[in-house]
């Protein structure tokens, strides 16, 4: 993912449906629109291509979107990407439940969204423009049942779903000591809801493992030999879980610290750690598959040592 600017990340996402059939054409039949205000553009969409369109409000407003089926109960989250060509820049997006969100459109593309837990089987993706004469240009819609936005899954006539992403190859047993080392992390979240997402040191299960825990704001970290719980640390809190952080979790025979953003925040004083050759994982999950970390990663590496403070100091120093 480039779109923070600056060095790319990994970017990790659950799978996802855009329940929109046609995300990048307003004027197709799913969309609902005042044809004489909406038309289409040839300037260039966020995407480098000419296809996006010119939305004007005249007179009493235009509401642009559409109505699809949804489950009662189920977040659901509505994107999309708007610029502002002329007038307030004030744009009422209405999300699931036909509720206002409003936001204020600048004249850069940007993607806005408007997240809402479904309360009626029939969703909803609409935008209305503020004042009369005011003029957007709007590209490239998403519905997703999803708390928050994932990256853009086209849409062409029916929906479409994308797969989880997965992540393989991270090294074997001869890459990894169990006796001694540090775990570190760079990474952010896609999302700060209270669920387990992990970075595992494993032997394939939750019996071997050395594992960092993002849940909420808070960052944690257990290891685990032969299904026995040596060393864990309490939560810590981030300030924020979708901005990026370095955390490091060095573990040794009866010395165990985690480190955040150039501070050590956590310490265990008893416990042991693994046999040679256990553990031939690395994963951004539970180590066995499950609690898996979407989001952005930045960097991940296992130090074959335990490093020293100033070592560990140095490395998660923002």
């Amino acid at each position: 993912d480039y779109t923070d600017g600056g060095c790319p990340v990994l970017l990790t996402e659950p799978q996802s449906t855009n329940i929109i059939t046609n995300s990048n054409d307003m004027l197709a039949s799913n969309w609902s629109q005042t044809t004489a205000t909406v038309t289409l553009s040839s300037n260039i969409n966020p995407f480098g291509n000419p296809q996006c369109y010119r939305v004007e409000r005249v007179g009493s407003g235009l509401q642009l979107g559409g109505v699809t089926v949804a489950t009662i109960g189920e977040e659901y989250t509505y994107s999309i990407y708007l610029r502002k060509i002329s007038g307030s820049g004030v744009v009422n997006m209405k999300d699931v439940n036909n509720s206002v969100q409003q936001v204020t459109v600048t004249d850069e593309w940007q993607r806005y969204t408007a997240s809402a837990e479904a309360n009626s089987a029939s969703g909803r993706y609409y935008l209305t423009l503020g004042s009369d004469g005011d003029v957007i240009e709007a590209s490239f819609a998403q519905l997703e049942e999803l708390s928050y936005a994932t990256s853009l899954i086209p849409t062409y006539g029916e929906v479409r779903t994308r797969l989880q992403d997965s992540v393989s190859g991270a090294g074997t047993s001869s890459d990894f000591n169990g006796e001694e080392g540090v775990l570190f992390a760079e990474v952010s979240t896609l999302t700060n809801e209270a669920v387990n997402k992990r970075i595992a040191l494993s032997d394939g299960t939750n019996n071997n493992r050395i594992v960092i825990t993002l849940n909420g704001l808070n960052v944690s970290t257990l290891v685990r030999v032969n299904n026995v719980t040596e060393a864990s640390t309490t939560s810590f809190t981030l300030g924020d879980i979708t901005d990026l952080n370095k955390i490091a979790f060095k573990y040794k025979e009866n010395d165990f610290a985690l480190w955040v953003n150039g501070v050590e925040v956590r310490t265990d004083n008893s416990g042991l750690t693994f046999p040679i050759n256990t553990l031939t994982e690395l994963n951004l999950t539970d180590g066995a598959a499950g609690s898996n970390l979407f989001g952005k990663t930045s960097q991940v590496q296992v130090f074959n040592t335990a490093l020293s403070d100033f070592e560990l100091q140095q490395l998660t120093t923002i």
